[in-house]
């Protein structure tokens, strides 16, 4: 049987101090949510629908939101569907958040405490 999970690379331990803005147009954004709520000060969040175009007046409204967050983290697919000119910003406080699959082989522990906590805190 094969298993899978999320990973994410490696982030900014400074980010405690930090209000961030996750902006996202995934079909399930709170595992990346869950990645960067305890390890920010405050998240806010703007979600879109999977595989959201990003409209000029939805950037204009994100940028607007991001005047208040010291840090804005979008997926690298999200990324990949912006246009090519960003407000500063958006574009100078954007983190772009890749997100990997790992397959678990050989971790069954691992697997059976994951699946345990996480029915067991329904």
């Amino acid at each position: 049987m094969f298993f899978s999970a999320i990973s994410y690379e490696p982030t900014e331990t400074e980010l405690q101090e930090k209000d961030v803005l996750i902006f996202t147009g995934i079909a399930q954004p709170q595992p990346l949510i869950d990645h960067y709520t305890p390890l920010c000060r405050s998240v806010q969040t703007m979600l879109y629908g999977d595989h959201h175009s990003f409209s000029a007046a939805e950037i204009s409204t994100i940028a607007t939101a991001a005047e208040k967050a010291d840090t804005v983290v979008t997926t690298a697919k999200d990324y990949s569907r912006l246009p090519a000119r960003l407000p500063p910003v958006l574009l100078n406080k954007l983190h772009v958040q890749c997100i990997g699959v790992e397959i678990l082989l050989g971790q069954e522990e691992k697997i059976r405490k994951t699946i345990i906590d996480k029915f067991s805190h329904e």
